[in-house]
């Protein structure tokens, strides 16, 4: 299950295809609700804000809750979303069009936010701050053995990165590489040397 008892979760910011056909989950739509109970077999939830009245399953929450975006931030995010699209020249794709007339998208970044669902506006605005956020970035010491060739030229063959305990000493990098290329050497034939790089990158989802 996505979620357990006691999260913090977002209602979807629109109707789903399960919700009540009377419209009685309306009021909830983009709302913050905590699960009250998370039920395995079925996969759908119960929440301490309806009182368990209404039963919801994953297609109906956003995801886990983030805290409140202010005005401010609303607004600044409108101004972004639509200057994007407007750079990329594809406002018939922005997620702010809310209507067209005569093949033209009127904004609602443009139009003082003529949008008369306001949860909706915020799931887009959330939506896109999740999806333009700055990748998380780390610095690691990697080991590069290098091949040598016949010609004199170089080609890396092996890269791992170096792991160290925060307690080992500073300059142990260098032990490090060298048992790397110990141990490549051993499995593989040729004449070989390590290179000791200290590598920024984007931080991979595990």
């Amino acid at each position: 299950m996505k979620y357990k008892a006691g999260d913090r979760v977002r209602i979807a910011g629109k109707r789903t295809d399960r919700m009540n056909a009377d419209g009685g989950m309306d009021r909830w739509l983009g709302k913050i609700m905590t699960v009250r109970n998370a039920f395995e077999k079925t996969e759908r939830y119960k929440m301490e804000e309806d009182n368990g009245f209404w039963i919801w399953d994953d297609d109906m929450i956003a995801g886990l809750a983030e805290p409140e975006m202010t005005a401010e931030e609303v607004l600044k995010l409108l101004g972004k979303i639509r200057n994007c699209e407007i750079e990329k020249r594809k406002c018939e794709d922005c997620p702010l069009s809310f209507y067209k007339n005569d093949g033209v998208s009127y904004c609602a970044g443009a139009m003082g936010v003529r949008v008369e669902d306001s949860a909706g506006l915020l799931e887009i605005c959330r939506q896109w701050k999740a999806d333009h956020a700055a990748p998380e970035i780390e610095t690691v010491d990697v080991c590069c053995i290098m091949e040598l060739l016949p010609d004199g030229s170089r080609r890396c063959v092996h890269e791992e990165d170096i792991t160290l305990s925060p307690e080992t000493p500073h300059g142990s990098e260098r032990e490090a590489a060298e048992e790397i290329l110990k141990r490549y050497c051993m499995e593989h034939e040729g004449k070989f040397i390590a290179l000791h790089e200290v590598v920024s990158r984007e931080v991979q989802d595990k």
